[in-house]
């Protein structure tokens, strides 16, 4: 079994000693900076804050692939094993850096497989214009079929009678809009290495600029594109296959 990079027991002792300078010395600046649950200083200050009896220990177990690697370590309370995560790490010119803390294994693995960023930070993605296009276009099928436009109505039960995830996201999209809503794209953001795409979008309150709720909306990339799942909030683990 490879050994742990030098950063992640560099960060559990800082945790173990509270020393936040220590931590921060472990961790990638912009990842220990970065306003995100998967930060490793969110999980610096929850370990350190006595009144959670937190401790942080490596368990031993890493995966290790061209400079990426994914460390156990246990999230403990006494004797008491409150969760697994891992730390993410990569090396760079020679140097290992945490990089976040992820408490989805599948998500670690397709990490040092190079396959997803270590922080889920959507911004960071590349653009995909066609997935937030599609997104729209369906939207606007959707507001024809309510006004009785030639065959919108037929192409949209086409739509949805595609397979499950059309369905899903179709039948959301087609809902909203029937019941007075308006959908607002603001994005389409895509791994290229999964050719996976999601679209982020909001739902405005009728006859009004009010957003009533947000929408994350999964395809797979294609072409073609294929609709996958509709949720109100992005999860790491919507992203993988």
């Amino acid at each position: 079994m490879p050994s742990a990079p030098a950063c992640a027991a560099a960060l559990v002792s800082a945790i173990e000693a509270g020393d936040v300078g220590a931590a921060a010395a472990a961790c990638d600046p912009a990842s220990w900076a970065a306003d995100h649950g998967d930060s490793p200083r969110r999980l610096f200050h929850k370990a350190t804050d006595p009144r959670r009896g937190f401790t942080v220990a490596l368990t031993g177990e890493v995966q290790v692939d061209d400079g990426l690697a994914a460390v156990q370590v246990s999230l403990q309370r006494g004797e008491r094993q409150l969760a697994q995560l891992a730390l993410l790490c990569a090396e760079d010119q020679g140097e290992s850096r945490v990089m976040a803390v992820s408490d989805q294994p599948a998500w670690a693995a397709a990490f040092v497989a190079g396959q997803v960023p270590a922080l889920l930070q959507v911004d960071a993605l590349p653009p995909h214009d066609d997935s937030a296009n599609a997104v729209v276009a369906v939207c606007a099928l959707a507001q024809r079929a309510k006004a009785g436009v030639g065959d919108a109505s037929a192409m949209i039960t086409e739509l949805l009678q595609a397979d499950e995830g059309a369905a899903q996201v179709v039948g959301r999209l087609q809902h909203l809009v029937a019941a007075g809503h308006r959908v607002r794209v603001l994005e389409g953001r895509w791994l290229p290495a999964l050719g996976h795409a999601v679209v982020h979008a909001e739902v405005l309150q009728p006859d009004s600029d009010v957003v009533d709720d947000a929408l994350w909306i999964h395809l797979e990339a294609g072409p073609p594109l294929k609709w996958r799942a509709i949720e109100g909030s992005l999860r790491a683990a919507a992203l993988l296959p």
